[in-house]
């Protein structure tokens, strides 16, 4: 919030000393990055530099504050159900939730790769469910699919060597 309420008090002093015509370009045009400080008139080049830094480290500190919020909202649940794309997205989150055990649903589907990024160091137990015998992981380059047999899931390979598994009758 310091960054804000200096931002804010930058932003008014700043403000108030640019002409009419320099106002204009700033709330008409997509102004509001480096690149187009050419169009401000020397003087101010160096206050609106400072002042697009503190908008930086304020939305860092909001984004900041967003992060701790969702993550005491998801510590306080007992299941977090997230797709395996949003594990990749979300894995700042899924670090610190320090979860001992996954569960993939669909894992046939699920390439190995995907299957191995939404383990963490806290993972204990990997719990896939699936049919193996129905639908395929799909990939989208047909080399990757037949010459490293992409279209096998890793919840397949698993199974064809062999490992313990349970099937539902």
């Amino acid at each position: 919030m310091e960054h804000f309420d200096r931002l804010q008090a930058r932003q008014l002093n700043v403000m108030l000393t640019f002409n009419e015509n320099e106002e204009q370009r700033l709330i008409s045009s997509n102004f509001f990055s480096k690149k187009n400080l050419w169009m401000l008139s020397d003087k101010y080049q160096e206050k609106f530099t400072d002042l697009l830094e503190d908008y930086k480290y304020y939305m860092q500190d909001v984004e900041k504050q967003k992060i701790e919020k969702n993550l005491k909202i998801l510590m306080s649940k007992k299941i977090v159900g997230v797709t395996v794309s949003g594990c990749a997205r979300f894995a700042h989150y899924l670090e610190k939730l320090q979860a001992p055990i996954t569960i993939i649903e669909e894992a046939a589907e699920v390439l190995e790769t995907h299957t191995i990024s939404v383990l963490t160091k806290h993972t204990q137990h990997l719990i896939m469910i699936g049919d193996h015998q129905q639908l395929k992981p799909q990939v989208e380059c047909y080399e990757l699919e037949k010459k490293f047999n992409f279209n096998i899931s890793m919840f397949e390979r698993l199974i064809n060597n062999g490992i313990n598994y349970v099937t539902l009758t």
